[in-house]
């Protein structure tokens, strides 16, 4: 544990020449989160630049960088770590960045700017077969994959999302609507997230799972290179919702509702985790 946290200060606090020489430590799995996003929350590219090797541990700090509103579209020779460009895209949020400090970490969630709509009565909402497999399903699932009591499901017929929350059991909930760019904030937020038992991904990790899961749902996670436009389109199209039963939460929540009313599908995921401390996380 000293040691873990010694080199967290150095990825945090030191000189570039001393943050390189960290990044990819095995000892930050016993730190408040990966070194390249602590790293990345303090230092620039050009800062650590003249002392990185072309390894998976400086292309995760370029990604966190990215994260940050740096374009490294120019840089070169890294590994193929996220498959993402170097850059934010314009139809892209400010994801939600974990801010670190000597002795805890900062990790808040998106937030909600618009109002909740009115108890909707789910009892009346599902009339058709539901499941809970597919690449769509997986890929919603991967958002949340070490979170605890997760929950989620397809709706194959129906076009909103009351349906699909009504199929996770829900009789009584409220929709907030969301922009698409929101809803990827959320699912990065999430997916960068992890439970009291886990340890974080890193904000960088989590906008390639909020893409994976994006590309799922228009039917684009088949294509060796998604074109970024081409996905921003897409996700446009599709009906995006926050829901929840109007009692506060206890712990984190990802509680997501998504319609394609063109094809007819629905899905909805329902995750959460308790609030039992971890070195890792901290309650925001």
């Amino acid at each position: 544990p000293a040691a873990a946290y010694a080199e967290y200060r150095l990825a945090l606090d030191a000189p570039g020449r001393y943050v390189a020489s960290v990044l990819d430590s095995a000892a930050d799995r016993f730190a408040l989160g990966p070194f390249p996003e602590v790293a990345a929350s303090t230092h620039t590219w050009s800062e650590l630049e003249p002392y990185l090797s072309a390894s998976p541990a400086t292309a995760a700090f370029a990604h966190e960088r990215v994260m940050r509103g740096e374009d490294l579209s120019a840089v070169t020779g890294l590994p193929d770590l996220y498959d993402l460009p170097l850059h934010l895209t314009t139809w892209e949020p400010a994801y939600p960045l974990a801010e670190y400090f000597p002795d805890r970490v900062r990790l808040d969630a998106p937030e909600i700017t618009a109002q909740p709509g009115p108890l909707v009565d789910g009892s009346s909402t599902l009339d058709r077969a539901c499941g809970s497999d597919g690449e769509v399903v997986d890929a919603l699932r991967a958002l949340v994959s070490s979170w605890h009591d997760i929950a989620t499901v397809e709706i194959d017929g129906a076009v909103t999302a009351s349906a699909a929350v009504t199929a996770l059991g829900m009789r009584r909930f409220r929709l907030t609507r969301l922009t698409p760019a929101a809803a990827m904030a959320w699912m990065g937020w999430a997916a960068a997230t992890t439970g009291p038992s886990g340890r974080r991904r890193g904000a960088a990790a989590g906008r390639s799972h909020a893409w994976w899961a994006a590309a799922a749902l228009v039917g684009l996670d088949d294509d060796e290179n998604i074109d970024p436009d081409e996905l921003g389109g897409a996700i446009a199209a599709l009906e995006w919702y926050l829901w929840d039963d109007g009692r506060p939460s206890n712990g984190r929540t990802l509680r997501l509702g998504v319609a394609d009313p063109e094809h007819g599908l629905a899905w909805a995921i329902d995750a959460r985790h308790s609030t039992v401390a971890s070195p890792n996380w901290e309650s925001a």
